[in-house]
């Protein structure tokens, strides 16, 4: 999310947004106070909101007429029963999942204009507060961070299933990836981000990178959290919620281009013996034989090690690479799949979509994927 001032260059370009893309509003957020006497003083920044699918924003209610099933009276009314009788005519009250669960009433957007208001106003500093209580360190990077409460007003807005996944192209501070765990530890949702950021300098030491900044930010918010939910009583049968988080750096392919030199063609296949670049690691190897594979980045997987290979296994299984340098027969034919994924504290889990219903559970070792892999690549 970026916040654009009356003179951002941006606000004209948001004209020219793609046609799948339809603008709501421009939003007015009155975030400081100029003490200026003698000039107009700016106050304010614009939010600009943007919805790919506008219709999917209003289906929170259907209409006033909607049906209203099972409808379960054992804790008695909340209200007189005229004034409930004249709610349930209009459509106007929410039941839960039982009779445990107390009425609540339903308040339509039409109705409610300060849902989400197109001038609201909200202390520009808090996002520094914020910053300074999560990552004194970072107070000097950042002019103007996001402020948590802001984007828990947006967010509620706009995230109606707690297994929507926020985007932000601007992270910045990392504020974003803070709302949503916050979020996440309120309402026990499972709502997820994915945080971009330029590794632009920051001058500092310790952090040299705003990417650095985010990404320590986000693991202190996280540390936090599992430290506050350990000195709870656990009231969800031992469920906890996952604050993991994986990092990715944009980066070419790790495998060699193939550049055919005609004049020298046996010098080029020579150079593509090792197709392999040399400053790449094993798990980049293997984050990018997800990708080609069709897999989410955010599959499960561990990691085990086998006759002195590690072997990594995808969707608790499901598909099995060893990406060593060099494998034997001797050392995968003898052993059945069931005492690769059986035994030990080897984690069971639930296998990784695929638009086949399965993925393919082969050893793969270097010598024997890259040839083929490279026809694809180069």
């Amino acid at each position: 999310m970026k916040k654009l001032t009356p003179n951002d260059p941006d606000m004209q370009s948001a004209n020219l947004l793609s046609e799948n893309v339809e603008r709501l509003k421009a939003l007015v957020w009155r975030n400081a106070t100029d003490n200026n006497p003698t000039n107009i003083a700016t106050e304010h920044e614009y939010v600009l909101v943007v919805a790919r699918e506008k219709e999917a924003l209003e289906a929170q209610w259907k209409t006033v007429t909607s049906d209203i099933k099972d409808v379960l009276f054992k804790m008695g009314y909340r209200f007189p029963k005229e004034t409930m009788d004249r709610l349930l005519d209009h459509g106007k009250v929410l039941f839960g999942e039982d009779e445990t669960k107390i009425i609540e009433l339903k308040v339509h957007a039409a109705d409610y204009q300060e849902k989400l208001p197109s001038v609201f106003e909200l202390d520009g500093r808090l996002g520094a507060y914020d910053l300074k209580e999560d990552f004194p360190e970072a107070g000097k990077v950042f002019n103007n961070p996001k402020p948590v409460r802001l984007l828990t007003t947006f967010f509620s807005f706009l995230l109606r299933n707690n297994g929507d996944t926020v985007v932000d192209f601007f992270a910045g501070s990392g504020s974003t990836g803070k709302t949503v765990l916050d979020m996440n530890k309120q309402d026990g949702g499972n709502r997820r981000f994915i945080l971009v950021q330029l590794p632009e300098p920051t001058g500092q030491k310790e952090y040299p990178t705003i990417a650095e900044v985010t990404k320590e930010r986000i693991r202190r918010v996280i540390k936090k959290l599992n430290a506050e939910e350990a000195g709870q009583l656990d009231l969800n049968d031992g469920a906890k919620q996952d604050r993991g988080f994986r990092v990715f750096k944009l980066d070419a392919s790790n495998l060699k281009p193939w550049d055919s030199n005609p004049e020298d063609l046996n010098r080029t296949m020579l150079d593509h013996v090792d197709h392999i670049l040399p400053d790449r690691s094993e798990q980049d190897l293997l984050f990018e034989l997800l990708l080609k594979l069709g897999l989410e980045l955010t599959v499960p997987m561990a990691t085990r090690t086998m006759a002195g290979k590690a072997v990594h296994a995808i969707g608790g299984g499901t598909l099995l690479v060893c990406l060593a340098e060099e494998i034997t027969r001797k050392e995968v034919e003898p052993r059945p799949r069931a005492s690769w994924i059986g035994g030990g504290n080897w984690p069971r889990q639930s296998p990784p979509p695929s638009s086949s219903g399965t993925a393919p559970s082969t050893m793969w070792a270097r010598p024997i994927w890259r040839p083929s892999w490279s026809k694809t690549c180069c």
